[in-house]
């Protein structure tokens, strides 16, 4: 497919959420972290239903195959690290809830070497990150879930930028592995009927090649310039007839060093981040990687002895609280306390209002700044509050994922979680336009 390479474009996003910066970090990458346990998790994968291909204590090397989703067998689900299997564990509804690895030492930690996969057209690319277990890098929208095995986009939109505090900059990290990112873009823009749109911050020093479908997009403004649903919504809106798909540039990193090696690539460069380590950097990671590992001897000697903190995979506004890195973060931040959501005093006076019973939710000007500016935010906290799918969807649910609605969380009193109540409505979403 033949299309015209156009100027670059420049969008400003006025409205939304601001952070303050964190302090700024060496572009150096700390590559002596070893990871000891990584884990695939169900949370990653909403409504994978897993075929296990091993059992627990097998060994297995980087790229080897895990589990295919049933719904779909030609995806698979691969090693991040070469290791023993601990543990597999299903959720509800025969659902995936993990698969934890403890890495071997002495099996080879770039996992076993393979011929060249082809790339010449879009049948041998498709084959080859299937096989290869790349194909869960890729989201499609709507409904945020892995995209079928013979799904085409119209579209597919590459993340290079991360406005949230602390956030991986991904300028040292494409300069490190240029050839691999244009060799992954490349296979990438075979995969779309239209343009792969490269996402970048305003100041970049991110090249893209020349010669293929691709179209770089600077943006710049609020937090939610950093969203891949605000790229969407300007630039290529999906439907329910024209899905798009969202992929991060450290996946496009592994998908050409596959490319360029025929071996599967786990390595991810990792923000370690907040006011309680002691040097916080980039350091390079697994998929999956142990948050615990990756943070000994980094946390500050007072936080050590009060022990006062979370830690999070992912940013300080959208991490979650798990034992290893998602599939989808590059960030690991270190939090004060416990999550704690203040509410207002006057409200200590309503009835029902104990322990015990949700928090009502109270309208405040800051909620319409924590969403994409074409989303009301109060009628749609409203309706995934009592699972009103299709209300939901009429307010535009289907432009959204969870890291849309995750700084809901900060701004509402109610102590209602709003990822995982999109989630639900999403869910349901899916189901009917099955």
């Amino acid at each position: 497919m033949s299309i015209e390479r156009k100027p670059l474009k420049s969008v400003s996003v006025r409205s939304g959420l601001r952070f303050a910066a964190s302090s700024t970090m060496s572009p150096e990458i700390d590559r002596s972290k070893r990871v000891a346990a990584a884990a695939l998790l169900g949370i990653d994968y909403p409504g994978t239903r897993p075929r296990f291909q091993v059992d627990v204590g097998a060994k297995v090397d980087e790229g080897d195959t895990l589990f295919v989703d049933r719904k779909d067998e030609a995806v698979r689900f691969v090693a991040p690290l070469a290791g023993e299997i601990v543990s597999m564990d299903y959720g509800p509804r025969r659902t995936l809830s993990a698969v934890v690895i403890r890495a071997v030492a002495g099996d080879r930690e770039n996992g076993a070497s393979a011929k060249l996969p082809d790339c010449s057209n879009a049948d041998s690319v498709r084959s080859a990150l299937l096989d290869h277990g790349h194909w869960p890098a890729f989201r499609s929208r709507p409904f945020g879930l892995i995209p079928a095995s013979d799904a085409t986009p119209k579209a597919v939109f590459v993340s290079a930028i991360d406005l949230a505090p602390g956030a991986v900059d991904p300028d040292p990290v494409i300069a490190a592995s240029q050839e691999a990112f244009e060799r992954g873009l490349s296979a990438v823009a075979k995969l779309a009927d239209g343009l792969v749109y490269v996402c970048l911050p305003k100041v970049s020093g991110v090249r893209i090649p020349e010669g293929v479908a691709l179209r770089a997009a600077h943006f710049d403004g609020s937090y939610q310039a950093g969203l891949a649903s605000t790229h969407i919504h300007r630039l290529s809106p999906a439907s329910l007839e024209a899905q798009v798909w969202t992929i991060g540039f450290q996946d496009v990193i592994a998908i050409g060093t596959l490319f360029l090696t025929g071996r599967h690539d786990g390595r991810r460069v990792v923000a370690l981040t907040g006011d309680h380590l002691s040097k916080p950097r980039l350091v390079e990671a697994r998929l999956g990687a142990r948050l615990r590992g990756l943070l000994d001897g980094e946390q500050t000697a007072a936080t050590n002895e009060r022990k006062l903190t979370r830690t999070l995979s992912g940013s300080s506004v959208s991490g979650r609280e798990l034992g290893f890195l998602g599939r989808y973060d590059t960030q690991i931040s270190v939090v004060s306390g416990r999550q704690h959501r203040q509410r207002p005093a006057w409200t200590d006076r309503l009835p029902f209002f104990g322990s015990n019973n949700a928090s009502p939710l109270v309208p405040n000007n800051t909620m319409d700044q924590a969403l994409p500016a074409n989303v009301l935010a109060v009628p749609m906290m409203r309706a995934l509050s009592v699972g009103d799918a299709q209300a939901a969807k009429r307010l535009g649910a289907l432009d959204l994922v969870e890291e849309d609605v995750a700084a809901l969380n900060h701004v509402c009193t109610s102590g209602a979680d709003y990822r995982q109540l999109l989630r639900a409505v999403l869910d349901e979403l899916a189901e009917d336009a099955a």
